[in-house]
């Protein structure tokens, strides 16, 4: 299925050839019809001789309205330019031309209407001057037919063109995720609200589900129409009527988008292939306000020019787009920039990535990227979209290349299996990626070690918020940005860059080494610790004995004798040597095995301690589930004790000293 968008000057006769091919008038306003002159966009179909039906988009041709051509002339197939022969080439055919030339509309053919109205050699003569205008143009080729609606002549001619054109136009691609940019919105009788638009990128089935983007609203269609027939599926290519419930027409606007859910993204930036036109007064010069047209969509856009100063007319060039309300728009999708005041188109291209991350202006790498993105082959398109949107899930990468689906899901297994792309908790990212992200991590890590050498690890909220492995992507939930990290961590432990201590993470290279004065102060509290045995002074009470200007003993020199195995610490204030630690243990879990359960007094006991180190012990090997308290007796609890807990007792329990019995706990 094609379309055919009309484009030509004001009163050369557009609307009339149109309604004299088809029978509908394409004027469809009241307003249209009292000034006999069309404002806004009009719709009709043709029926060819050999039964094909072509769509049709009538444009206006004043340039006051030429926001409303360029509206409807985004997703055509072959142009119908219109030339009044008794005028000739004016200059709005001139700046339609050239918005047909930059959209790269490559099929076309030229009505001279008013054929009646001039003698042979005026009408021949018009005829050159529209050949010898179209030659530096897309539509250089297209075939200039002499018509007269008033008087029917030429009009099988015509139509035997655009027949002829239409057989050179290749068919509409179908990838599977259909866009509607909507040109019209309205309401019927029975019906409630409807959109109108040509279909592109996929089919549409009645009770589809259906997305607005940007809006972010749900809808399906209930009904669809293509030229006021029902059709149960409308195909790419198509003018279609899509009945939309649930919505309101204030809800919808030209601009909006009807697509698949989730299969389009709205976007503040694109980068594009820029061409300005040779007859622009002066350089688009970097940092100056556009107007930015694609499909029905329009806005405003600040133009950053990626590889210089400016942009020459008459030259391409690499630019980012940043844009002042949100469109929805696919890579390859054609777009014109016009001038903000006084209105004159400047030029347009072609949308490159859709969804850009912030690029450095000369950056060489930027531009060999957009470059690859352009030129390269399918895979490099698509390791191009990977790399864009990086991280990302497999079906994200396939929208952003613009590639058929099933191809490229194919081309994605290839690129995982040869190790192109790295899958990392159900995103991916490139080899270059992937590299880059691991060692942020680890320069962040070796950073945290070089700042605090006696820690083991750099807590992993610390280090998420630090690494920043999402440095692009923006998440709608918190969570999803965590088990990213998460999956990355992961990655990183397997591959022995890092080890995963659960709070915690450092580099596998790392190790807390106790060397000088720092040994000396752990030495210290080791012995102080060891002399007490099972009474030994609490970690306060150590640090209030300390001499001035001594190393002083703080939680990481604790946490690192903890981890070569020296010392337990039981509780904020409390700790023991390990071979304390065992042995008070060992006491608790005998008396266990014998009595079935045990008090804080009766472990007091056992142990020859008193109350004030018993009940942080007690506390500790709860946490730890080696027991269990149930009122106040505690008994084995779920985990396994150690068999060094079970071995032969070291030395009796002393004698109580006489103190005052405990309290049960």
């Amino acid at each position: 299925m094609f379309t055919v968008g009309t484009a030509g000057h004001v009163d050369h006769g557009k609307s009339t050839l149109i309604e004299t091919l088809t029978g509908i008038d394409p004027d469809r306003l009241r307003e249209e019809k009292v000034r006999g002159m069309t404002i806004d966009l009009g719709f009709a179909w043709l029926a060819l001789p050999d039964g094909r039906e072509v769509s049709i988009v009538d444009v206006p041709g004043h340039e006051r309205f030429i926001r409303n051509m360029l509206a409807g002339v985004g997703g055509i197939d072959v142009a119908l330019l219109v030339v009044a022969a008794d005028e000739g080439v004016m200059p709005q055919t001139r700046e339609h031309l050239d918005i047909l030339d930059v959209l790269g509309v490559q099929h076309g053919v030229v009505a001279l209407t008013k054929s009646d109205l001039v003698d042979d050699e005026w009408r021949d003569f018009v005829a050159e001057e529209v050949r010898e205008t179209l030659r530096p143009t897309s539509l250089a080729s297209a075939r200039v037919v002499p018509v007269s609606a008033l008087a029917s002549r030429g009009l099988g001619d015509l139509v035997a063109a655009l027949s002829d054109v239409l057989d050179a136009v290749p068919a509409k691609r179908d990838i599977g995720h259909p866009r509607l940019p909507i040109d019209r919105v309205f309401t019927l009788t029975g019906f409630g609200t409807v959109v109108t638009g040509t279909l592109r990128d996929g089919s549409v089935a009645v009770g589809q589900e259906l997305e607005v983007v940007p809006e972010g609203l749900r809808t399906r269609a209930r009904g669809i129409q293509t030229h006021r027939t029902r059709v149960e599926l409308a195909v790419p290519g198509r003018r279609v009527a899509i009945n939309v419930p649930g919505l309101a027409t204030d809800q919808l606007g030209r601009g909006s988008v009807l697509a698949g859910p989730g299969t389009v993204r709205p976007t503040l930036a694109v980068d594009v292939r820029l061409r300005l036109l040779p007859g622009v007064a002066k350089p688009l010069v970097h940092g100056t306000l556009v107007g930015f047209h694609v499909g029905t969509a329009e806005t405003v856009a600040r133009a950053i020019v990626l590889d210089g100063d400016r942009l020459e007319p008459g030259s391409t060039g690499w630019v980012s787009l940043r844009l002042a309300h949100p469109v929805a728009v696919a890579r390859d999708d054609d777009f014109i920039v016009r001038a903000l005041s006084p209105a004159q188109t400047l030029g347009g291209g072609r949308i490159i990535d859709p969804h850009p991350p912030v690029r450095r202006r000369r950056g060489p790498a930027v531009i060999s990227a957009l470059e690859a993105a352009t030129t390269g082959s399918p895979e490099d398109v698509l390791t191009g979209a990977f790399a864009r949107l990086e991280p990302c899930s497999a079906g994200e990468a396939i929208q952003a290349s613009g590639l058929d689906p099933e191809r490229a899901r194919g081309m994605v297994d290839a690129l995982l299996a040869e190790g192109a792309i790295v899958p990392v908790g159900g995103l991916h990212f490139t080899v270059a990626g992937w590299e880059g992200v691991s060692a942020r991590i680890a320069s962040t890590l070796r950073a945290y070690h070089d700042l605090y050498p006696i820690r083991m690890t750099m807590p992993k909220e610390e280090l998420r918020g630090r690494a920043r492995v999402v440095a692009r992507r923006t998440t709608t939930a918190t969570g999803s940005e965590t088990r990213l990290f998460s999956a990355v961590v992961s990655r990183m432990a397997t591959e022995g860059i890092v080890v995963d201590h659960g709070a915690g993470v450092r580099l596998a290279s790392h190790e807390v080494k106790l060397v000088g004065a720092v040994r000396t102060a752990a030495d210290d509290l080791v012995g102080a610790l060891r002399a007490a045995r099972f009474s030994p002074p609490t970690i306060s009470e150590f640090r209030a004995s300390r001499p001035p200007g001594a190393v002083p003993v703080d939680d990481d020199l604790l946490s690192a004798l903890v981890q070569e195995g020296d010392v337990v610490r039981v509780g904020d204030d409390h700790a023991f040597t390990l071979e304390a630690h065992d042995e008070m243990a060992r006491r608790v879990v005998s008396h266990l095995d014998k009595r079935g359960s045990i008090t804080v007094a009766e472990a007091r006991d056992v142990i020859g301690t008193s109350r004030k180190y018993v009940l942080p012990l007690l506390e500790y090997l709860d946490r730890e589930r080696y027991t269990r308290r149930n009122g106040d007796v505690r008994h084995l609890g779920t985990r396994a004790v150690p068999p060094a807990w079970r071995r032969a007792p070291q030395d009796a329990a002393p004698a109580h000293d006489g103190a005052t019995i405990d309290a049960p706990q």
